[in-house]
């Protein structure tokens, strides 16, 4: 008839619907397991590995710029993103923490340095105007690389020592909570320091106990927080 074009079926149609309808070539099954995990023997298990390999700490530096910004960004607001300790203690991960620790060092050796340098100079600028001028000639102002090291024990030392006789201690009371859970939290808890630390450069004495007042209770926050997250996870 006049209408037959419209049931003639174009060649391969047929072909191409029965293709469809099928799994594409390397597909996934839809009883396959999803891509990011592994079943027991698999090659890429991390289990499987003893504890010295680092194949097997694998999973905790799997992570990405986008993931560790937004960790940075939550741990930095504190109450105001209570889903950062959902996400963190689903999947916690140490590439962050260590990285934020780090930069939390060279930063406060940093800023300490300078903060000298400018106590240095003010000391100088009375020295002149009181006409001892010749103290001035003789002082000189160094570089302090002390800072630097102090700073490396303190930061991890707070971290991974402090982290890991808490980890005991929840243990101690039936928690179980992971090493690796408590290491994400006090290391992610440490961002807030580092903007502080820059505004500690300024010479006034209340400023800075102030700020680091302030630091200190949102590190305190995000670590109570953490504790508190797990405290359904004690058994009797």
């Amino acid at each position: 008839g006049p209408h037959s074009w419209l049931h003639v079926r174009p060649a391969g149609t047929a072909a191409a619907a029965a293709a469809g309808s099928s799994p594409a070539a390397g597909s996934r099954p839809a009883t396959a397991p999803p891509a990011n995990t592994t079943l027991p023997g698999d090659p890429d298990d991390p289990n499987q590995y003893p504890f010295w390999n680092v194949r097997r700490y694998r999973p905790l530096f799997n992570v990405d710029t986008k993931d560790v910004v937004w960790r940075v960004g939550s741990s930095f607001l504190g109450p105001l993103k209570p889903d950062f300790m959902a996400v963190t203690m689903a999947s916690p991960d140490l590439y962050g923490p260590f990285w934020v620790a780090t930069t939390l060092i060279f930063v406060t050796a940093v800023a300490g340095n300078y903060a000298d340098f400018i106590a240095f100079k003010s000391e100088q600028k009375a020295a002149a105007a009181g006409g001892d001028a010749g103290s001035i000639h003789e002082r000189q102002w160094y570089t302090d690389y002390a800072k630097m090291s102090f700073s490396a024990l303190l930061f991890y030392g707070y971290v991974f020592v402090l982290g890991l006789a808490l980890y005991f201690a929840l243990r101690w009371f039936k928690s179980e909570i992971k090493l690796s859970n408590v290491w994400c939290i006090y290391g992610y808890s440490l961002t807030i320091f580092i903007p502080m630390a820059f505004v500690c450069i300024v010479p006034i004495g209340w400023v800075r106990w102030l700020v680091v007042g302030l630091a200190t209770g949102a590190c305190l926050c995000k670590r109570s927080r953490g504790r508190g997250s797990d405290s359904c996870n004690v058994t009797s």
